[in-house]
């Protein structure tokens, strides 16, 4: 068995690249809203867009070629990455889900997110994980699961001291920048259109 969960933690992960580059920057309407990014969002917002969702598919590639190369150091980042990106998953959709958007992020989510499939119930007008999001994230949260158990047998691979509380802190600084940005009440002020989003979570 422990020879076997390099090979499935590999193929998860090649999943979640593949599903994660096409899902943030191929048309899949109503699954998807990639489409409104061109009829909805002016010339900035879309290379900001791209550029972060290009960005993210490369840091999600380090992982695969880290357990294919058998190179502890990249297995680690892209394991780093993964929980990461899981924890920005809270605050970037859960949390408005529940508490309430901020003024940005209920006018973006209106603009790009809503049309698109939900199976969760609405909550007033605030934005919901749309099918989209939650198979990403059921996605990113299986694959770490199996990564993190394939590095664990991996002979010669450990994890060093720092590299949990150099994660708690990275991890902490862009759950809290993701919170600011996102969460809040969308009653007050009129949303601001103009402003580009927080790496990681997003399409």
């Amino acid at each position: 068995m422990n020879n076997l969960l390099p090979i499935i933690a590999v193929t998860l992960q090649i999943i979640l690249l593949i599903y994660f580059g096409v899902t943030s920057m191929v048309s899949l309407f109503p699954f998807n809203g990639v489409r409104f990014r061109f009829t909805r969002e002016g010339r900035a917002a879309q290379i900001a867009h791209y550029g972060d969702s290009v960005a993210n598919t490369a840091l999600m590639a380090v992982a695969p070629v880290g357990f294919i190369l058998r190179e502890p150091s990249l297995m680690r980042f892209g394991i780093a990455y993964y929980l990461v990106f899981i924890a920005v998953q809270v605050p970037f959709w859960w949390l408005p889900y529940y508490l309430g958007p901020s003024s940005w992020w209920l006018n973006h989510y209106t603009k790009i997110h809503r049309e698109t499939i939900t199976v969760l119930p609405r909550r007033g007008n605030n934005p919901v994980p749309n099918l989209e999001h939650l198979t990403l994230q059921c996605l990113i949260v299986l694959t770490t699961a199996v990564t993190l158990i394939a590095y664990r047998v991996t002979p010669s691979a450990q994890f060093p001291h720092s590299f949990w509380t150099s994660l708690a802190e990275v991890g902490a600084v862009l759950v809290g920048l993701t919170a600011v940005k996102n969460i809040g009440n969308a009653g007050k002020g009129q949303p601001n259109s103009n402003q580009a989003p927080v790496s990681l979570g997003e399409e």
